[in-house]
């Protein structure tokens, strides 16, 4: 047994031991975070991130644990699991900096701050930089790409000199949070430019490498980008209420629940593309997403248009009214089986083509079988088959599968082929075995 062979097992084991101290700082980090004072710093208050930031964590450390155990030199899962440990130890040491802030004796809530401030930095960009960049190969797309990785590396370092420059992060009554000067603040402004500018580099290179993905690598890049979409699609959502209320966007209502929950979907994606369990079931998944989303934004519409919109022009002043309740019900319930109809046909369009579902290629291949010469059976036969939502275009760009050619028009005679026999082989088979079991003539 070689070298690598046999320190596998003990690396899988460091990976599995940080997904499991991962898991274990959970628990006191939100009864730290729930017992803390209301009136800390912003960066030590739990709210939803301090609640669902932990879980992101335990994610990542538990996808990159399964990657390693079973590609030990994959840049992937060593990234999710040490940046997924990283996340979750910043997380514990901001609940326990702030625990301490309410009278609270604890050792080291002093270092424990600092480490709050110092190790969220690095943590992000591992996770929601570095990652994307490298998957799903655990390769950059090509050499000039390093660029990126030294852009991440200097924004976290950035990061980490701009916070021990802010001094403690209020974790002594005594000395408060520190106010940035001018230059400090310059300074802070950069770094932050800099970062936006890295987490665009690595959209950009997702967006490349799926580009020129093929094959099993187009699928692994399915997932990824359904959950990278998700998560943009709520930041552009929650532009809305941040011009509303002139708030961040992380802070916006009902936003601050959905944007950390929806980051769930990104570790959760990498472990599907990299492991291939269930691989192929993201155009499923996709589908029905994005059906049952349209439906969810019709119910809510079709009761904002009816109890709001005529609870104003009859003079409700858009307060909740029974009647109108009970209308906007009733339209859901009559609407809501076409729509749904409709809605389904319209996602499995977008993300199948203008292929047809299994009942449909069916019903048009007993159409097909039902015509009556055979000059325009076969023709009607390949293409509801290629129609079907597995078919595959073969490499010469034919529209039929590679295991049926639809034959050429014109009157004279053609074979049909069904994978490697024809018509005519199979005749002449039959042939041949009539006439070996017909009876001997005698001399």
């Amino acid at each position: 047994m070689n070298a690598p062979a046999r320190l596998k097992p003990t690396w899988s084991w460091l990976a599995w031991g940080s997904a499991i101290a991962a898991t274990a700082l959970y628990p006191p980090t939100l009864y730290l975070g729930i017992s803390a004072p209301a009136n800390v710093p912003p960066i030590l208050q739990l709210g939803w991130w301090g609640v669902v930031g932990p879980v992101v964590g335990i994610f990542y450390s538990v996808v990159g644990a399964l990657i390693i155990r079973r590609h030990l030199h994959h840049r992937v899962g060593w990234l999710a699991t040490a940046g997924g440990f990283a996340f979750s130890f910043s997380l514990f040491a901001g609940a326990y900096a702030a625990y301490a802030l309410g009278g609270h004796a604890l050792p080291g809530a002093a270092w424990l701050g600092w480490i709050r401030a110092w190790l969220w930095n690095p943590a992000f960009a591992m996770l929601f930089i570095l990652i994307p960049a490298l998957f799903p190969d655990g390769r950059l797309p090509s050499r000039p790409w390093r660029i990126l990785v030294w852009l991440a590396a200097a924004s976290a370092i950035g990061q980490l000199v701009y916070a021990t420059l802010l001094g403690p992060i209020g974790v002594s009554v005594q000395r408060p949070l520190t106010r940035p000067s001018d230059l400090t603040g310059v300074f802070g402004s950069v770094l932050g430019l800099t970062q936006v500018g890295a987490i665009f580099a690595a959209v950009l290179a997702v967006g490349i490498r799926f580009r020129r993905s093929r094959g099993a690598a187009r699928q692994q890049m399915k997932w990824f980008v359904a959950a990278m979409v998700l998560q943009g699609a709520l930041w552009a959502g929650a532009l809305v209420p941040t011009a509303i209320y002139h708030m961040p966007p992380y802070q916006a209502p009902y936003f601050d629940v959905a944007l950390p929950l929806a980051l769930l979907a990104i570790p959760l994606a990498i472990g599907v593309g990299i492991l291939r369990h269930r691989l192929y079931d993201v155009d499923l998944v996709l589908s029905r997403g994005l059906a049952y989303t349209a439906l969810a934004a019709f119910i809510t519409a079709a009761y904002l248009l009816v109890v709001v919109g005529a609870g104003l022009l009859v003079g409700t002043g858009g307060r909740p009214n029974l009647v109108l309740s009970i209308i906007a019900t009733a339209l859901v319930a009559v609407l809501f089986q076409p729509v749904r109809n409709r809605i389904e046909r319209l996602a499995n369009r977008l993300i199948y083509g203008v292929q047809a579902n299994p009942y449909e290629a069916l019903a048009e291949l007993s159409r097909s079988t039902a015509a009556g010469a055979v000059d325009e059976v076969l023709p009607r036969i390949a293409r509801a088959i290629a129609a079907a939502p597995d078919a595959r275009a073969p490499a010469s760009g034919c529209c039929c599968p590679a295991a049926i050619r639809a034959p050429p028009p014109g009157p004279r005679a053609r074979t049909a082929r069904w994978g490697s026999r024809s018509r005519s082989t199979t005749r002449r088979s039959w042939w041949a075995r009539s006439r070996s079991r017909a009876p001997a003539t005698r001399a």
